[in-house]
């Protein structure tokens, strides 16, 4: 046995042993949480470290991209917003503040800057709106009411009070807060205990939120002297303006003394050391009030929310603060009450999810089995998985007789029977639908059996479409966690394979039934019809004769059989027979989404009866059996401006996984039902020695090489704004259009730099973790006149870039194999405490 052949075995043996302490242990801490393999956090430390480097630039982009959709909320922002509307949770102009406010801590830029700069009127007068709205609001409305009128000042001075040009409006905002503030405590302040202890949950908090502004009397004074400090032009000067809030509160009826700001003061109306104590008691009561209904809820088997004790914990009394009213003992028993329900909440959590736990190890159990079934098949240890309850346990085992694996019927038997009449692709079929009736996706099933396999959805959208979509998406995302998220997730990494041997490991079938792959983007490279043909004319499949495969040519009209992939050990052929039902959907059920009562335009057909996909129809450019057919000159579309908008490609969402790695006629089974990945189909131009395309001058050499180029960056980069958009975390790439396409790898790399640089937002956003399947580095042959290619050293820009790392495999000395091996016998021996 070799030595990585070692590692791999040990490695698998460690994932199941651990999964069975789990179980044993009851534990129901994550099993990722308890063992993390070395490489993994060398990854996620490299990624938290270049992160940092990242921030700047990309703040810097959101910004730009922002703008018009900040003019456009603020046109839409009415003037006037009832005190009862939540303004933080609408689409205010959030991004205008956020990328200006940083401008005016700069000195040098601060002195000048507000002579260009002026208020935007429309936000002057929805902050005025805004002002009066709280302005206006009575006791009688109610503490939730008011208590979102303060929410909703609070947001807007987050948003702007660091920005010079609403200086004035700010400080506006500030004096109505403190009156609003002033008023609602004296109102409190008439409750009695009974009232109090009757609150409901959401006004007890409001209260208590309220309360807070009596922990802080001088909180304008202060937020006053931070404003000054940001005001252009008066950088370590105090301003000589009168400040209209302190007008607001003078006529309000509170004294204000301002001979400087070092010495700024509000003396409110009725507020002493009494009246402090009597606001401090009642907020204790609250307090006592709220943990005594969560006390109960517990009593009642109820779990409390996590967000609900995390907003109580913000808003508990320190320690000592009622000290001066004698209460520091009922200060601290809150306190030790509401640490004593937390925890009783955390042990009551453990007992109910732990059930639940079990059942999630007992998953992870199953797949870490599953996946070392798969190692050793690779090594050669043992043969294909059986197939009880999944497929027909006479189905051949070879590569060509997937469409008998899943429909229960011979191929060429199948496509006689679509000739004699296409609705019997009807009792193939499943469709998914929602309660409403839309479809959401398909399946494929054995008649004889009843056996069915997911194929998903399919769709062709745009590089617009996506566009959107993701934007869109974005939006949302940014508004739940902020303009952060753009620089703290997602990498890119590279798989490499130094021998023969150690590409095993990363074989694009095996990689698709690895459950660590579950739900990931597998770009796929293919042809402009999302099927895998080697030329315009490849209708050839593969028919068993006395116990051997021969390649037949079909003459039926439908697209190249199923049963012909195998014979090409490409990256898209591999991804299709590892997910055979999807690929037979691709082949004979597709038009079912765009004629779903018409079964005879199901099938594709290369025959020219308008029933061959094309991906690049919205160019003009004739397409047959995924080949352009069309002259060199209609290139010129795919390299204008507009090209980028209309190119498509094919997104199939929710494919089931069959099959592991195929090698040659080996065809590895496989049967997990919850196994599935999400595939992108993108193509290149054939530009080898085989291709079509012969240019004549230097001007067609020219063309052919931009439009080749061109389709390598919208087929990238489309792809992963089609993985953000599905949600995908892990992104599979491979070097599309580098083998007999004849692509060049500077333009590849140029392609997936551009991509990766385009899309940094969605795949920090999205965490999506990218996985260049670069399989193994192309040695020099000086005969041919071709150089060799290191994809390492072409692409360690990127992986320094987004964080990541390269991954190798077969390179490990004897050393390093013993060494890690002793690792993992070491965590085997290990205990795993339950938790």
């Amino acid at each position: 046995m070799k030595k990585h052949e070692v590692l791999i075995i040990a490695g698998a043996f460690l994932c199941v042993n651990l999964c069975n302490a789990e179980i044993e242990k009851s534990s129901y801490k994550p099993l990722d949480e308890i063992k993390r393999s070395w490489e993994d956090f060398k990854s996620k430390a490299s990624s938290a470290a270049e992160a940092v480097k990242k921030k700047a630039s990309t703040a810097a982009k959101s910004v730009t991209k922002s703008v018009k959709k900040v003019q456009d909320a603020i046109k839409k922002t009415s003037s006037k917003v009832s005190p009862e509307t939540d303004l933080s949770k609408q689409n205010l102009p959030q991004k205008q503040a956020a990328s200006t406010s940083f401008i005016y801590k700069i000195p040098v830029i601060s002195k000048f800057v507000n002579k260009y700069i002026k208020p935007n009127p429309d936000v002057v007068e929805m902050l005025d709106g805004i002002r009066k709205s709280a302005a206006d609001w009575k006791a009688e409305n109610g503490i939730l009411s008011g208590a979102t009128a303060l929410k909703n000042l609070d947001f807007q001075l987050n948003l702007y009070k660091k920005n010079p040009a609403y200086k004035k409006e700010c400080s506006k905002l500030r004096a109505e807060r403190y009156i609003l503030s002033a008023k609602m405590l004296e109102d409190i302040d008439t409750y009695s205990d009974d009232k109090l202890k009757k609150l409901e949950q959401a006004e007890a908090l409001s209260i208590l939120k309220v309360l807070k502004y009596e922990n802080d009397i001088k909180l304008y004074e202060s937020d006053q002297k931070e404003a000054e400090r940001h005001k252009p032009g008066m950088i370590g000067q105090q301003s000589s303006e009168p400040d209209v809030g302190a007008i607001i509160l003078k006529s309000a009826g509170f004294a204000v003394s301002t001979p400087d700001l070092d010495h700024f003061q509000i003396k409110p109306i009725g507020r002493n050391a009494e009246t402090k104590g009597s606001l401090a008691e009642k907020r204790a009561t609250v307090i006592e009030a709220i943990l005594a209904d969560l006390n109960n809820q517990l009593k009642e088997k109820k779990l409390i929310d996590e967000s609900l004790l995390q907003e109580i914990k913000s808003l508990l009394p320190e320690p000592g603060m009622f000290d001066a009213h004698g209460s520091s003992d009922r200060a601290y028993n809150l306190i030790d009450e509401f640490n004593k329900i937390s925890k009783d909440n955390d042990a009551a959590k453990k007992q109910k999810e732990g059930p639940e736990a079990a059942k999630k190890a007992t998953k992870k159990l199953e797949a870490a089995k599953m996946k070392l079934e798969m190692f050793m098949q690779k090594l050669g240890f043992v043969k294909s998985s059986t197939v009880e309850g999944r497929f027909d346990n006479k189905a051949p085992k070879h590569a060509a007789h997937v469409v008998q694996e899943i429909l229960g019927i011979k191929e060429e038997d199948f496509r006689k029977a679509i000739a004699k009449d296409p609705a019997v692709l009807k009792k193939y079929l499943v469709v998914r639908t929602a309660d409403d009736g839309t479809v959401t996706g398909y399946a494929l099933k054995n008649p004889k059996t009843g056996a069915e396999v997911e194929v998903g959805s399919y769709k062709e959208p745009t590089k617009e479409d996506l566009d959107h979509a993701a934007d869109d998406k974005l939006d949302k995302i940014i508004e739940q966690q902020g303009e952060g998220c753009l620089t703290r997730g997602g990498s890119f990494s590279i798989l490499i394979a130094e021998n023969s041997e150690a590409a095993a490991a990363i074989n694009i079938g095996a990689m698709q039934a690895d459950p660590s792959y579950r739900g990931a983007t597998i770009i796929t490279a293919s042809n402009f019809h999302g099927l895998e043909t080697v030329h315009k004319d490849d209708v050839y499949g593969s028919i068993e004769e006395n116990g051997n495969m021969q390649s037949v040519k079909f003459s039926d009209g439908l697209g190249k059989p199923v049963s012909g992939y195998y014979r090409d050990l490409t990256q898209g052929p591999g991804v299709a027979l590892s997910t055979p039902a999807a690929t037979i959907f691709r082949t004979y059920f597709k038009g079912c989404v765009d004629n779903p009562d018409d079964p005879s335009k199901w099938p594709q057909r290369p025959d020219g009866k308008n029933q061959d996909t094309n991906l690049l129809r919205d160019f003009d450019i004739k397409t047959q059996n995924g080949y352009v057919i069309s002259d060199i000159n209609s290139l010129k579309s795919l390299y204008q401006q507009s090209a980028f908008a209309k190119f498509r490609l094919a997104v199939q969402d929710g494919v089931e996984v069959t099959g592991g790695a195929v090698n040659g006629g080996k065809h590895t089974e496989f049967r997990d039902p919850n196994q599935k990945v999400r595939q992108v189909f993108v193509a290149a131009l054939d530009v080898g020695p085989g291709s079509t395309f012969k240019p004549k001058s230097e001007e067609e050499r020219q063309i052919l090489k931009q439009a080749a180029i061109s389709v390598l960056k919208m087929s990238y980069s489309a792809a992963i704004k089609a993985a953000f958009v599905q949600g995908s975390k892990k992104v599979v790439m491979p070097l599309v259009g580098g083998g007999a396409f004849g692509n060049d790898p500077a333009w590849i790399k140029e392609a997936i730099e551009q991509a990766m640089e385009e899309n940094k937002a969605y795949i920090h956003a999205g965490d999506i973790h990218v996985e260049l399947n670069a399989f193994r580095d192309q040695k020099p042959d000086p005969e041919n006149g071709k150089a060799g290619t290191d994809y390492v050293s072409s692409y360690k820009g990127l992986v320094q870039s987004f964080g990541g790392e390269v991954r190798r495999f077969g390179t490990d000395t004897t050393g390093q194999v013993v060494t890690k091996v002793e690792k993992i016998e070491a965590a085997l021996t290990e205990p795993i405490t339950s938790t």
